[in-house]
């Protein structure tokens, strides 16, 4: 056959290509059906491997780089909500209020009725108890605790309750309990109760410290 510019094809020689049927054609077709069937596996486990490496991927569709004004507020208050008084975040609203700058309380400590709460609880809950070393450690926290809830029913705002028991044995001992602090004489304050009976002694403190 002669090509347009005058040269010849080259000549096949069919006797060189394997036959359709032969057992090398059969070869070179089962080569080539392999190498294709283990390139898509690896493509697949390559997949796989990524897919577990970063589960997020294939899950949550990467955010939008345009973030509107608005949705910019929103996202600065949800994460910190000190730089705005009110955020909004899963439909809930979080207010904070502004500083008062107040400097004194509207109500000082109540000395005279906290000594009340304090030498009632006292004579309720120890008139008939007996001195244990055990049980009496349990009774120091229970009253303490018991003391400070209704303590905080006077409702003197912005003042922090301190409540401490003490619980002895009454054996004709002699004792003294002491405590040190520093605060504002002229808002902050405390009450000291005591307590007897045959069997134990008791001393109850109630310290109120006004936050400004």
């Amino acid at each position: 056959m002669m090509m347009g510019s005058g040269t010849t094809a080259p000549k096949l020689d069919r006797k060189s290509l394997p036959k359709e049927n032969s057992a090398e054609h059969k070869t070179s077709i089962v080569r080539k059906i392999s190498q294709i069937q283990s390139s898509e596996h690896k493509t697949s486990m390559v997949r796989k491997i990524s897919q577990v490496q970063n589960p997020t991927n294939s899950l949550i569709r990467p955010r939008a780089s345009t973030v509107t004004r608005k949705d910019r507020a929103i996202s600065v208050s949800s994460r910190d909500p000190d730089r705005n008084s009110c955020s909004t975040l899963d439909h809930q609203k979080y207010i904070r209020y502004e500083n008062t700058y107040q400097l004194e309380p509207d109500v000082k400590f109540q000395t005279k009725k906290v000594e009340n709460i304090v030498a009632d609880v006292f004579e309720r809950e120890l008139r008939d108890e007996k001195y244990d070393p055990v049980t009496s450690a349990r009774s120091c926290l229970y009253l303490s605790d018991l003391i400070k809830e209704k303590v905080k029913l006077l409702n003197m705002k912005r003042y922090r309750i301190i409540c401490i028991v003490i619980i002895t044995e009454h054996a004709q001992q002699s004792m003294s309990v002491a405590s040190r602090f520093c605060w504002d004489e002229n808002n902050d304050n405390f009450v000291c109760s005591q307590y007897n009976q045959p069997m134990l002694h008791a001393v109850g403190m109630v310290f109120g410290v006004y936050l400004d």
